[in-house]
């Protein structure tokens, strides 16, 4: 297995992420109220830069999301077209790219809202021709809300124009805060470098220590791309391509830190967190169907009559919180219950109280 770590990415991603976020920023707070976390202050001012400087228009028209998985930005790319590109490649790439692909992109998120499951969107999609038509289609089948299908429909039918007018929009944010994007860049970049240096020296056993919240399947991949966010410190993301036999792992610089502390026997953070988890009802329902057998989303879902959309966003915060075992199999992501984890909480409250 090779490892690839190259932070050219950082440049466009940041400024994603910083765009993503504005848009956004009700569900990154209840996120990151979940576990206790909060913004660093340069984020916070860096946040508030972009935010004076940006068209509010145009940053909800292409980064507002849906369900947490359907934007008109997110269509237009993906961690692996963009690793290993500065900015001006980024968006020369996406200036340049077929509509066709952009359009499957985005049926692809928009079925998968639907479904809960990429296998069963891949088999949707394995021998059909995406064009406007279906699209559209798809689109009024969905649940998105009126005026955010109005903006898709919008996108659909004028793919080129938009393309250019979301790549000057990056450019002019970029010119506009360049001075505060370098700052962020050049505050990562030693540990960018120490990270390099970890993994040359452990290979797999570092990326396996370091992500235990996912099964890394040695043998499923022959190459790992590996790149550091300058910015939303303590975010992970990670994307497999199986049939490249290609992983893509994105983490801030303060990520370790924040699973030592929500997974830290003696904290507690880690103590609250998995309390909220076992209180909030949806969440501990799943735990419960978990305990007894492992699922995919799409089985939870229709276990639990909840929206796939939903479901998901309760997967990520389970998962954060150390309760979840993820495994890919078949190209579907199965989840299981770490009782191991859930055993050493119930030893905790149970020494603390001298129960």
């Amino acid at each position: 297995m090779e490892f690839i770590v190259d932070n050219k990415i950082q440049e466009i991603d940041t400024i994603i992420d910083a765009l993503f976020v504005n848009a956004n920023m009700e569900e990154l707070e209840r996120t990151y109220n979940h576990y206790n976390l909060r913004l660093l202050p340069n984020e916070k001012d860096f946040l508030k830069e972009i935010e004076s400087k940006v068209d509010k228009e145009k940053l909800n028209y292409f980064f507002k999301e849906y369900g947490g998985e359907v934007s008109i930005a997110k269509a237009m790319y993906s961690t692996k077209t963009l690793y290993g590109k500065t900015l001006e490649e980024s968006l020369d790439f996406i200036r340049d790219e077929e509509n066709s692909k952009i359009l499957e992109s985005l049926v692809a998120d928009m079925l998968f809202l639907k479904f809960g499951d990429r296998s069963i969107v891949r088999q949707k999609l394995i021998k059909k021709s995406v064009d406007k038509h279906y699209a559209l289609e798809v689109l009024e089948e969905s649940s998105i809300e009126p005026h955010l299908k109005w903006h898709i429909y919008m996108f659909i039918n004028h793919i080129e124009e938009k393309k250019r007018e979301f790549c000057s929009f990056i450019e002019a944010i970029y010119m506009e805060a360049k001075e505060s994007i370098d700052r962020l860049l050049r505050e990562s970049k030693k540990w960018s470098n120490d990270i390099k240096r970890s993994i040359e020296e452990e290979g797999l056993e570092y990326i396996k220590n370091t992500f235990k919240n996912i099964d890394i399947d040695d043998k499923a991949y022959d190459k790992v791309y590996i790149y550091v966010k300058a910015l939303l410190s303590y975010n992970f993301q990670y994307v497999g391509y199986t049939g490249e036999r290609e992983l893509y792992i994105g983490f801030g610089v303060n990520y370790e830190k924040v699973l030592s502390t929500l997974w830290g026997r003696d904290t507690f953070q880690w103590f609250e967190v998995v309390a909220k988890c076992i209180a909030d009802k949806e969440k501990f329902e799943i735990i419960k169907i978990l305990s007894e057998e492992e699922n995919y989303s799409l089985e939870l879902s229709n276990r639990l009559g909840i929206a796939t959309s939903d479901i998901s966003n309760q997967i990520k915060n389970l998962g954060l919180s150390n309760l979840l075992i993820e495994t890919k199999r078949n190209n579907k992501y199965y989840y299981s219950l770490n009782k191991d984890s859930l055993r050493s909480w119930i030893e905790v409250l149970i020494e603390t109280l001298k129960l």
